[in-house]
């Protein structure tokens, strides 16, 4: 829903047909995927929502269980103002038939750019608060003690930088994309907003198997001494 290539559509078009991006959307079908935005939206957002109050009214169970619905409530949260943009967004393009804004109306541009701008931003905090739980219990396991107060600031700083720079490229100085002078110059343009939506994401599908692999192994170690030290006695 934060995919780089729709935050393509934000920027000044000169509506000319032979412009690739305006044939592009010639053939897309915004209503249908507009729809299935919304949609997804607000499943997200009553997920979230299913999330975040039981974790305000029921601080019972252990430290072990508080610290993982901790982060769990935190990641609902980003995903709470993620999906709230992609309605936000999605209600309105329904409502005036129009992705990409007429050329030259710069407040179309400027209210694109912002809704892009959320919706990567807290689309990257769930990844990483996803991470997070998983390094966390990993650290459960192991015994050791939660970090809550640095996956507070990665989660939050980090995506400022990333949505930030990848952005910045793309929209400054005059949110022009479309119709560059060479396929390097779109490169270089283009380019790093991808790396800074799909690079966390790649970080998070790698490190997150591997934790659980860790987790599963002092998980099984954990079970296993303890009747081997049974056993033992018993053979004694």
């Amino acid at each position: 829903m934060s995919d780089p290539t729709i935050q393509t559509f934000c920027c000044h078009h000169t509506g000319n047909r032979a412009d690739l991006a305006v044939r592009i959307m010639d053939e897309f079908n915004t209503d249908s995927y507009n729809i299935v935005c919304l949609v997804s939206s607000t499943v997200g957002i009553l997920g979230a929502l299913y999330q975040i109050f039981p974790d305000l009214t029921n601080q019972g169970g252990g430290s072990t269980t508080n610290r993982g619905r901790h982060i769990i409530m935190w990641l609902a949260v980003a995903d709470l103002f993620a999906s709230s943009g992609v309605l936000v967004r999605s209600s309105l393009w329904l409502r005036y038939k129009s992705i990409m804004p007429m050329p030259d109306d710069d407040v179309s541009v400027l209210f694109c750019s912002i809704i892009s701008a959320w919706t990567q931003y807290f689309y990257t905090a769930t990844w990483l608060w996803t991470l997070f739980y998983a390094i966390d219990t990993w650290l459960t396991i192991k015994r050791r003690d939660s970090h809550p107060i640095l996956y507070h600031s990665f989660a939050w700083v980090l995506p400022v930088a990333t949505t930030g720079i990848g952005l910045s490229i793309l929209y400054i100085p005059n949110a022009t994309c479309h119709n560059l002078p060479s396929v390097t110059s779109a490169l270089y343009k283009i380019l790093p907003n991808y790396c800074a939506t799909y690079v966390p994401i790649g970080i998070v599908m790698i490190v997150n198997p591997c934790m659980y692999v860790l987790s599963s192994r002092n998980v099984e170690m954990a079970v296993a001494l303890p009747h081997a030290q049974v056993t033992i006695l018993i053979m004694r």
